[in-house]
């Protein structure tokens, strides 16, 4: 089964812009672990997607009072210096929350053969969450790594977290620690 790695939105907007915001405290905390999960991904050959917020400043999400990030051609909406894509990497802009909502990703992933996708990054409960419900809509099966994965409050994530690792939608949505997740790669092989 082909797998695919969806690193969400670890941008510099919301990690360098202000590191002493929760946000970015807390997503400071899961680089090295994308990194190794990065890495162990392309040992397999898995394709590596960055979708990236790239909002416009006259956004309608900025209208009710979300502070303007991640604005479209700034500094700011690129990747952390840590993720560096590699050449075959896909940088996929993203205006909303999933990064399957009006992109190509789903055709891009079928085109490969992906099957099931792997997600990482920020933040568990909007971007992470509405990308994997989208991806079980687009006929992919997700895995959401835990512990490379986080929102502004470790507690709000580890409550997600234990609510979805007893989801109804297993197999088709399955969380799982980059340990459990490598184990279970070395053993497919």
């Amino acid at each position: 089964m082909k797998s695919a790695i969806i690193v969400i939105d670890m941008l510099k907007d919301s990690i360098y812009k202000n590191p002493s915001s929760p946000m970015a405290k807390e997503a400071s905390r899961i680089v090295t672990k994308i990194q190794k999960l990065i890495t162990l991904g392309r040992k397999q050959k898995f394709p590596v997607i960055f979708a990236c917020d790239s909002f416009r400043a006259d956004d309608f999400i900025f209208e009710e009072g979300w502070k303007p990030h991640s604005i479209e051609g700034t500094k700011n909406a690129q990747l952390i210096d840590e993720l560096n894509p590699l050449e075959g990497d896909i940088i996929l802009k993203k205006r909303r929350l999933s990064a399957f909502f009006r992109t190509d990703l789903d055709l891009s992933l079928k085109r490969m053969g992906v099957e099931t996708i792997i997600l990482c990054g920020i933040s568990t409960q909007f971007c992470i969450l509405a990308t994997a419900f989208d991806g079980i809509s687009s006929d992919f099966r997700v895995i959401l790594t835990k512990d490379c994965c986080a929102c502004h409050r470790a507690d709000f994530h580890s409550k997600l977290i234990e609510i979805y690792e007893h989801t109804v939608l297993f197999p088709l949505f399955k969380v799982s620690s980059l340990d459990e997740l490598g184990q279970e790669i070395e053993n497919a092989d």
